[in-house]
């Protein structure tokens, strides 16, 4: 989720890129646009748990 609605990733794709195997939620990206900004969210979900973490991006610009 981007601002509390689902983020249509164009394409099933993003450029954003996640290292899982680092551990330690990483994102990284080549390219930041000012709309990138926002408060993104992840929800987690299988039978017996829910979890969910959250994160503001900030861009700052040239």
């Amino acid at each position: 989720y981007k601002d509390n609605r689902a983020y249509p990733w164009p394409g099933g794709e993003s450029h954003f890129i996640l290292y899982p195997e680092s551990a330690n939620q990483t994102i990284y990206t080549q390219e930041m646009r000012a709309s990138d900004a926002g408060r993104y969210s992840c929800l987690a979900r299988n039978d017996t748990t829910t979890l969910e973490g959250d994160i503001t991006l900030a861009v700052i610009g040239r």
